[in-house]
C-alpha cells in the first residue's frame, strides 16, 4: 500500500512539534525517543527533508504530542485520508484511556471523579 503523504500539514506539524518540545523543555533526540522514531527522521520532518506520512504523524498524536484537532485542516482530499483522520481521532482517545488507567491503578477513583464533574452547560 503507497504512504499517505501530508505535506501540506508539515508546516503545521513543524509549529506544533516545536511548541510541544519548548513545553516540554526536550531536544529532538528526546522528542524522537518519546514517540518511538530515529532522531535523524524527526531532524529530517522538522527540516522538510522527509516528507511528513500519516504513518509518522500517527506516532506524535499516539504520544500526544500533536492533537488531530490541532493538525487537520478539514482539507482531506481522498477517502484514504478521511479515514485516516478517523483513526487518529480514536488513537488519541487510547492514549488517554491508558493515562486514565494507570491513574486508576495509582490508587485514584476515576469514576467519583468524573461523576464529580459538573455538566456542560
Amino acid at each position: 500500500m503507497k504512504r499517505l503523504l501530508l505535506k501540506r500539514l508539515q508546516n503545521r506539524f513543524i509549529r506544533l512539534v516545536e511548541e510541544y518540545m519548548r513545553k516540554h523543555n526536550m531536544t529532538q533526540d528526546d522528542l524522537a525517543a518519546y514517540v518511538g522514531i530515529q532522531p535523524s527522521h524527526l531532524s529530517n520532518l522538522m527540516r522538510g527533508k522527509r516528507i511528513l506520512s500519516a504513518t509518522y504523524l500517527l506516532y506524535f498524536i499516539s504520544r500526544g504530542v500533536v492533537m488531530p484537532e490541532d493538525i487537520n485542516d478539514g482539507n482531506s482530499t481522498t477517502e484514504r485520508e478521511n479515514e485516516f483522520w478517523e483513526t487518529a481521532e480514536f488513537t488519541r482517545r487510547i492514549e488517554f484511556l491508558r493515562k486514565v488507567v494507570k491513574k486508576e491503578k495509582q490508587g485514584y477513583n476515576i469514576e467519583a471523579m468524573v461523576d464529580a464533574l459538573p455538566d456542560p452547560k
